[in-house]
C-alpha cells in the first residue's frame, strides 16, 4: 500500500466522511469525539472504525463522484 498521501486519496476521504455526516450516519458530535484517530485513518474502514461504528456491505446507497475532477475546488458528489 502506498504511504504517501496523495491528493486523490484527500479528496476520496474527505468525500466520504461529508457523505457520511450530510446522509446522517455520522453525526457531528460522533466526528468531533473521534479525535485525532479519526483524522489518521487511511480508509473508510479506520475511519468509521475510529467513530465506534462497523462497516457493513449495502447495495441500496450509491456514492457518485468523478474519477477525476477538472477543477479540484469543485468536486460533484452525489448519492443515490
Amino acid at each position: 500500500m502506498n504511504t504517501h498521501t496523495t491528493r486523490r486519496t484527500v479528496l476520496k476521504s474527505t468525500g466520504a466522511m461529508a457523505t457520511l455526516l450530510s446522509l446522517g450516519i455520522v453525526t457531528a458530535e460522533q466526528a468531533q469525539a473521534a479525535g485525532r484517530a479519526g483524522f489518521d485513518a487511511k480508509n473508510l474502514q479506520e475511519a468509521i472504525q475510529a467513530l465506534g461504528g462497523s462497516v457493513s456491505a449495502n447495495d441500496q446507497v450509491q456514492i457518485i463522484s468523478p474519477d477525476i475532477a477538472e477543477n479540484g475546488a469543485v468536486v460533484p458528489v452525489g448519492a443515490i
